[in-house]
């Protein structure tokens, strides 16, 4: 049995529809009891702590955000050697439907609510030494064939398991920056401040004097950073750069040139990873564990070294360097700038690292500016992402309330058509409504 889906390559979003075909192949006949296929959403984290000679200990967490189950036949029945098929459409749920899994403390940088925004596909493979740290969410489908109650083969055995990359994109096309402002304070003190020394090289008895000397010339000065604590994937980060001269603070009469030498700016990833305590691995410690991480990602790097680039007015960066967020598109690699998000047992937010090296005077000052956190919004909006159903699909599409499936043949009858006769279904049973995590 293979399973396919008829655009395996797109990425979803709440509502899509998702289309596709169990396709049944064999050389020999199958005697079945039912063919079903579920649709399903999952949010798992797994700690491991080394604790030397005494081994290690392990702590997982793991919440359903839904799953919906179609039969798409029902015997018992024999089929005979040949290709059958039977078509299928689920849709994206909006919300969650966690009604089951561990249940967690209350903490403020996860969300615990069992029907919240469900959250875009994640995966954190493995890393750390001592206290090691993994998770993911994953959207999948997975076919199954029954014979006499025995499920005969299923996706961890062949190929009837596919990965959906889901995409929640941000509410708002044109969403502010939020522009922050950072100052650091500098003070230079230089014989190259005095007029007429501003390119000459001082001599050894004059670099003496001017160690010895109180009175040595002396230049204040401010450096501005304008950083964004909004971001949104594929798009530029404005970066504003200024200066202010405090002549007050200073002894020279006029101010000093600055001019900018390097810019580094880099995004940090920073998340954590939660479990439930099992009762075994820590009896006296009834907490959930908990375990940060750390990724730097360097967005542009400028060094000047040929020309000079005087400090004048509010100078934008985006005008110098290449400031765009790039979000590699990948379904598993680490790494992946993925938009801000917080849920059960996984949380991944940013905070944005600038530094900045200046030169007056002939001497070089470095910077470091941090603004945290940085909100990291989907490269999608909603408007230009959501497609909606076709009046067919919409038809075909299991909801949240209903999960529909094909009507029941018995074991006399011949093979019924189910891939050409949409109308032989019929809504399953309702659910029992989600229990709220706290």
């Amino acid at each position: 049995m293979s399973l396919r889906i008829d655009v395996p390559n797109v990425c979803y979003t709440a509502s899509s529809p998702v289309t596709g075909t169990v396709t049944l192949i064999g050389t020999d006949d199958v005697g079945v009891g039912s063919i079903s296929i579920t649709f399903s959403g999952r949010c798992k984290s797994k700690i491991v702590i080394s604790r030397g000679n005494n081994g290690n200990s392990t702590y997982r967490g793991r919440v359903n955000l839904f799953a919906y189950t179609r039969t798409l036949f029902k015997g018992p029945h024999t089929l005979h050697p040949n290709e059958h098929s039977w078509p299928f459409t689920f849709q994206f749920p909006a919300i969650c439907e966690a009604s089951s899994g561990d249940r967690f403390q209350p903490h403020p940088r996860f969300c615990g609510d069992a029907n919240q925004p469900l959250p875009s596909t994640y995966n954190l493979p493995e890393s750390g030494w001592q206290h090691r740290q993994s998770g993911y969410i994953s959207y999948q489908l997975e076919a199954t064939l029954m014979k006499d109650g025995t499920k005969v083969f299923s996706t961890g055995q062949s190929s009837t398991k596919k990965a959906l990359k889901f995409i929640k994109p941000r509410a708002e096309a044109e969403p502010s920056p939020r522009l922050c402002t950072w100052q650091n304070q500098i003070r230079c003190q230089s014989m190259h401040l005095l007029p007429g020394f501003e390119e000459r090289s001082l001599s050894l008895k004059e670099k003496l004097a001017s160690m010895r000397s109180k009175n040595v010339p002396t230049a204040a000065f401010r450096i501005l950073l304008e950083m964004p604590k909004v971001g949104v994937c594929q798009q530029t980060l404005p970066l504003y750069l200024s200066m202010e001269h405090e002549l007050e603070k200073g002894s020279v009469p006029a101010p000093p040139p600055v001019v900018l030498k390097s810019v580094k700016v880099a995004l940090h990833a920073n998340g954590s990873v939660r479990c439930i305590n099992d009762g075994f691995s820590s009896v006296f410690d009834e907490s959930d564990k908990e375990e940060f991480w750390d990724e730097e990602h360097i967005i542009a790097v400028l060094d000047i070294k040929d020309r000079a680039t005087p400090i004048n007015g509010r100078m934008d960066l985006r005008d110098l360097m290449n400031l765009k967020i790039r979000s590699r598109s990948s379904l598993d690699g680490f790494g992946l700038l993925q938009p801000s998000f917080a849920t059960f047992n996984l949380e991944l937010h940013y905070y944005l690292r600038v530094k900045i090296a200046v030169e007056c005077a002939q001497k070089t000052f470095k910077q470091e500016f941090v603004s945290r956190p940085l909100e990291l919004l989907a490269e999608d909006c909603i408007g230009s992402f959501r497609q909606p159903l076709s009046p067919e699909q919409a038809a075909k599409a299991v909801l949240p309330q209903h999960a529909p499936a094909y009507s029941e043949a018995g074991p006399s009858e011949p093979l019924p058509p189910y891939a050409r006769n949409p109308e032989l279904w019929t809504p399953s049973a309702g659910k029992s409504p989600p229990t709220a995590f706290t």
